[in-house]
């Protein structure tokens, strides 16, 4: 079912069965998390990440590179920050303050998580780069974090809106397909090693379910009081 409130968007009522998936969803990921955290600083087992090196080191090209370096362009500060921002303001001229208030919430407590891991964590980034060195902490990777958080919650947008089931399909493509190719880019480009990839993508399904779920539901208990 779906239910549409005066901020315009329309949520959905979740089904049992749907319920259940989303719950799978995020236990898979946080157990994918909880794997990369074992592996890499109880087991110190590296055997992966560097057999992943080892594989993108053949395909170093030119041209990947040059594609490798756009993609981890879209997804740093300067693309992701004034993404934020366009959908804050977007929301909030179109009289979905609450909607606005969400998104601001989900980019800045998704920013604050990633930076308190890193510090955490403190694992060293590879010794090898294309792009020359790079500062901070490796693990978990903030660009993989925050693109799938950004993409993500577009997709959860775009499923609560009204346009055509094709456009809506696709678009929802396309921004799994960024984050992931960002995502790609940073193991490409030699600054993170694979488990950092894997466990910043399991944060941020993790973060966005958590987060979006807290704030329905706090939503629709403030709504029903109203009624």
């Amino acid at each position: 079912m779906k239910k549409r409130h005066a901020d315009g968007i329309t949520h959905l009522m979740l089904s049992p069965g749907e319920k259940i998936f989303y719950l799978l969803l995020f236990l898979t990921a946080t157990f994918g998390f909880a794997l990369q955290v074992y592996n890499v600083f109880y087991s110190n087992d590296h055997t992966f990440d560097e057999r992943v090196i080892v594989f993108v080191k053949d395909l170093h090209s030119d041209f990947f590179t040059a594609v490798m370096r756009v993609f981890t362009f879209i997804g740093s500060e300067w693309i992701l920050v004034p993404g934020y921002l366009c959908l804050i303001v977007w929301f909030y001229v179109k009289q979905k303050k609450l909607t606005a208030l969400h998104i601001f919430i989900i980019s800045v407590s998704s920013l604050l998580m990633m930076m308190g891991l890193k510090l955490l964590f403190s694992r060293s980034r590879p010794l090898e780069s294309i792009i020359g060195e790079v500062g901070g902490y490796s693990f978990p990777s903030g660009h993989s974090y925050m693109s799938f958080t950004f993409f993500g919650l577009l997709v959860y947008l775009l499923q609560h809106t009204d346009i055509n089931v094709f456009a809506k399909g696709l678009l929802q493509l396309l921004c799994v397909c960024f984050a992931v190719m960002i995502a790609t880019s940073r193991v490409y480009l030699g600054v993170h090693y694979f488990s950092d990839i894997v466990a910043g993508c399991c944060l941020a399904v993790m973060g966005l379910i958590l987060t979006i779920f807290i704030l329905n539901k706090i939503d629709f208990q403030k709504k029903n009081k109203h009624q």
